[in-house]
């Protein structure tokens, strides 16, 4: 069951999660609606949060992180066009 939660979270994080600008120092109130959101979907599928929560030290660290890396993408997109 962890094996589906993990790759539930994963794919849902790849096609949910887009780069939203940087958000100040502490700020995680994007990644906690995506969380919830996250936790939403899945729970509609039958994955429990417990499994999800297995998987995931932290939901909303984990999201957090994968905006932060989205945005670093989109920079650095951006800056190998400009060149």
């Amino acid at each position: 069951m962890h094996n589906e939660a993990r790759d539930f979270v994963l794919g849902w994080v790849e096609e949910n999660v887009h780069p939203t600008g940087y958000a100040p120092a502490g700020n995680v109130r994007e990644a906690k609606r995506l969380a919830l959101a996250c936790r939403a979907a899945a729970a509609e599928l039958g994955i429990e949060r417990a499994a999800i929560d297995a998987e995931f030290k932290s939901l909303v660290n984990y999201i957090a992180n994968a905006i932060e890396a989205a945005n670093d993408a989109r920079d650095m997109r951006l800056a190998a066009r400009d060149d």
